[in-house]
């Protein structure tokens, strides 16, 4: 996976003050990622020292309310794998953050890949790693229902808790 940046003391990509990290990578046919983001050989390559500094960074810093991955989609093929360890070890290591992710899915589309592994069909690794990570962050912003354009912040373990999509409140 390569990343764009990684902000500390940032306080636009969720409630409080938060690390994000903004990844590259996303399909080109995203409509709602800016086209710097969507090429997944740009930026720089995110390695251990990169998560272990973020995890460090979470860790230590004072009044730090949580991590936020953005900027391209973290959800994509490129990024999946390397967004699962971080987020792991980031739940793992740091008590009381929240996570947001950021991503061009839907809701639905969520549902969907669920629904398809608890009746037994066999699904790719990527989507189960998918799941995976939806199911360990706190607050995703993503479309609301399948194919649709809204984007909303839906609380995860709520909806998930309650079969409903439940938002996010401040």
């Amino acid at each position: 996976m390569n990343y764009d940046e990684i902000l500390y003391e940032d306080n636009t990509h969720g409630d409080g003050l938060r690390c994000t990290l903004l990844v590259q990578g996303a399909n080109e046919d995203s409509k709602h990622i800016a086209d710097e983001f969507k090429d997944p050989e740009a930026g720089e390559k995110f390695t251990i020292f990169e998560r272990d500094d973020i995890v460090d960074y979470l860790t230590t810093t004072k009044d730090i309310q949580g991590l936020s991955i953005a900027g391209g989609d973290p959800l994509n093929d490129t990024n999946v794998d390397d967004i699962y360890d971080l987020i792991k070890t980031v739940r793992d290591k740091c008590n009381n953050i929240d996570i947001w992710l950021y991503t061009e899915y839907s809701w639905g589309d969520f549902k969907y890949w669920e629904h398809i592994m608890n009746v037994g069909f066999l699904l790719g690794d990527k989507y189960k790693t998918r799941l995976e990570i939806v199911k360990m962050v706190d607050v995703i912003h993503c479309k609301n229902v399948y194919k649709k354009t809204d984007f909303s912040y839906i609380n995860v373990k709520e909806s998930r808790d309650k079969n409903e999509i439940i938002l996010h409140q401040k």
